[in-house]
Formats: structure tokens, sequence, C-alpha cells
């Protein structure tokens, strides 16, 4: 549930507080009624991805990217999702390589 992962959050937990940060993200968490908050889920993000947590990392940059939950800091995003992928993210290990430079890939979604 949306409460115990907001309490090991608080405590520092990393993979909860990646799932806090999605829950704020997506506005909800399976019944929990969580009401959307962009800046708790950057927040929650930035937190996780100073422990390396390779999917709050990508988070994170798709925060900068978009400016979900802050301004909007390209180089900042592409930075952080270089270092996502550094730690084995499949997600972005895509971009990260010549085809997806090349093709210049859109972040929207996570």
């Amino acid at each position: 549930s949306f409460i115990f992962f907001r309490q090991a959050a608080i405590q520092g937990h990393v993979e909860a507080l990646y799932e806090t940060g999605m829950c704020y993200l997506n506005g909800n968490y399976y019944r929990d009624k969580v009401p959307q908050n962009l800046e708790s889920a950057f927040n929650c993000f930035k937190a996780a991805a100073q422990k390396d947590h390779p999917l709050a990392k990508y988070a994170l940059a798709l925060s900068y990217l978009n400016g979900w939950g802050t301004s909007k800091n390209l180089g900042e995003g592409w930075k952080i999702l270089a270092e996502a992928a550094k730690l084995g993210n499949p997600k972005v290990i895509l971009l990260s390589s010549p085809l997806g430079n090349k093709l210049r890939c859109k972040l929207i979604t996570i």
C-alpha cells in the first residue's frame, strides 16, 4: 500500500522512494487514492537516484526533460539518462547508443 511505501521512503529505503515517486507521478496506487503531485514525485526520484537506483535515474531524467515537478533542463536530463544507461537500465541503453543518438528519441512516458 502507498502508506507503507511512504513510511519506508521517509526512512530512506531506496526502492520505496522510487515506488512512492511513481505513485505521486501517476496519481494513484492500485486501490489507494493518491493525489498526483509532480514535485513530490521529482523529490522521491531524486533521492532514490542519488542512491544509484537505475529506474529512479530514468524517472528523474524524464522529469528534467519534460519539466515534471521541476524546471525543464535538457542538459541535466540527458546527463542523468547516460548515468542510468551505465547502471544497465535497458530503457535507456538504446538512447545512449549511436542509433539512439541518431534518431534523437523523444521521451514522453515511463
